[in-house]
């Protein structure tokens, strides 16, 4: 059972399970996902002070960091899924 992020980018980019490291997969998401909240944390402490502020630019970062972050992720497996796939032929 992978994590709901790793389902989302394999289903978006329809990446075969069976021709990458699904492992590898789950762990390079993980990370990237702790990366994604360490880094809006860190901005929101050091620049902002005010709680509503606080609240919709971390909301907002969020989704941006973690759309672009997810589409370098699901390009790279999209283009490993297809690699293996062509040297099969």
């Amino acid at each position: 059972m992978a994590p709901a992020e790793v389902n989302i980018i394999i289903a978006l980019y329809k990446i075969d399970v069976k021709k990458i490291n699904l492992m590898q997969m789950i762990k390079v998401v993980s990370i990237v996902t702790t990366l994604i909240i360490s880094t809006i944390i860190t901005i929101i402490s050091v620049y902002f002070d005010s709680t509503l502020i606080i609240l919709i630019f971390g909301t907002i970062m969020s989704v941006l960091l973690a759309i672009i972050c997810y589409r370098f992720i699901g390009r790279h497996y999209e283009k490993v899924s297809n690699k293996k796939e062509v040297s099969k032929n």
